[in-house]
């Protein structure tokens, strides 16, 4: 006898016993879906046979021949998935006259496995999915694959150190993801604020600088006593003269200014400085009042880290980055982590400008945005450049 998964073979034990006699030992397989028997071995095929005197094969024979086939005959497969959109998505669900749910999915991993049956001639059958990225329930659906629950298992499936295991078999990988940092974006400055940031301290400073200068200038011509000034009592006080400086500086007209060409040299020089300026003020001022613009956006992680956003953090990703040999997440205080293991509402949040950020995949991050209306993700859902890690997302086969 034979003994197959679930049940023992009758082999012909005569002819056997004869070939032993003549110092031959048969060697025979069972091809599980051969003629539509869907995985149920009925009979076995002799594929060599051994010589024992001299340790040869008699027919060199490939031992360990394919088992599936091209055409499965409509044999059922019973996929079992875990995940969130766009990976797995719940269109819909019904009854069948057995009174059995039976669920349509859709999703980058639901698509991948209904390509490979339909060119196969596999009939599917979805279970329950598991709607969401926890890691218990991640790991319940995993046991239920290795019990023999399932055919296959699909989802968000990264192919790291964690999930290679001996009880199951992964797929080659379908899609290659990066998992990056998403932070909160910069939030639109105040308009009064950009204004007054329009120039610089340095720029500042020069500017009353010249202002005072101009003005003690024409102060001190006034009253100079070989000035031709003296009779003129507009100039011959400071006040007046920080009073002139200042209407020029504010673009209105002054009046009285003496014919003598030092003097006006002197106003002129001042009055295409201000004209300067005040042409530079009003250009940055017009865009300000149309778009403010937005703040300093995160561009590395040490600006995350020296900054007041938490970490949130969640079992699986933990588990993912304890495969890999970035340690830098665990830079962050313990008073700075908070436990976000629905990685939807930790998404949200951040779009929500929370002062909180994440990892995440950018296809997750990217529908999750289209669930929320915003059409320009960019402005609500920004990363660091640089990827927390690369993975290939894989499908688990029973053995």
């Amino acid at each position: 006898m034979i003994a197959t998964r679930n049940n023992y073979i009758k082999v012909n034990g005569n002819n056997d016993t004869d070939e032993l006699r003549k110092g031959i030992l048969n060697l025979y397989t069972g091809f599980p879906y051969e003629r539509g028997r869907c995985g149920n071995v009925t009979h076995v095929t002799l594929l060599d046979q051994w010589r024992l005197p001299n340790g040869t094969f008699i027919h060199n024979a490939n031992l360990f021949p394919l088992k599936t086939t091209d055409n499965f005959h409509g044999c059922l497969c019973r996929v079992g998935s875990g995940g969130m959109p766009p990976y797995i998505i719940l269109a819909g669900k019904s009854t069948d006259i057995d009174g059995n749910v039976v669920y349509k999915l859709g999703g980058l991993a639901v698509q991948n496995v209904l390509l490979a049956v339909n060119k196969k001639n596999v009939t599917v059958v979805f279970r329950k999915p598991i709607l969401g990225f926890q890691m218990e329930n991640g790991s319940r659906e995993v046991a239920k694959l290795a019990d023999g629950m399932f055919d296959t298992l699909i989802g968000p499936l990264p192919l790291v150190a964690v999930t290679v295991s001996s009880t199951f078999q992964a797929t080659i990988p379908y899609e290659i993801h990066a998992a990056k940092w998403f932070v909160p974006c910069p939030q639109p400055v105040e308009r009064m604020e950009k204004v007054m940031h329009t120039y610089q301290l340095p720029v500042r400073l020069t500017m009353a600088t010249v202002f005072l200068l101009t003005a003690i200038l024409r102060w001190g011509l006034a009253n100079w006593r070989h000035s031709s000034l003296k009779d003129s009592r507009i100039f011959q006080t400071l006040s007046h003269c920080l009073y002139k400086a200042w209407a020029v500086a504010m673009g209105v007209s002054a009046t009285n200014i003496p014919n003598i060409w030092k003097f006006r040299f002197l106003f002129l020089v001042y009055v295409w400085y201000c004209f300067a300026i005040s042409t530079v003020f009003q250009a940055f001022f017009s865009s300000y009042l149309v778009e403010p613009g937005y703040g300093k956006k995160f561009e590395t992680f040490d600006e995350l880290l020296n900054s007041s956003v938490a970490y949130g953090y969640n079992d699986a990703a933990e588990m993912a980055l304890a495969s890999t040999s970035y340690k830098e997440h665990e830079r962050f205080p313990d008073s700075r982590r908070q436990d976000c293991n629905v990685m939807t509402e930790s998404i949200k949040r951040i779009a929500n400008y929370s002062q909180l950020c994440a990892p995440s995949a950018e296809p997750f991050s990217q529908h999750l945005a289209c669930e929320m209306g915003i059409r320009d993700s960019r402005k609500y859902l920004c990363s660091l450049h640089e990827n927390l890690m690369t993975a290939g997302l894989t499908s688990f086969l029973n053995n």
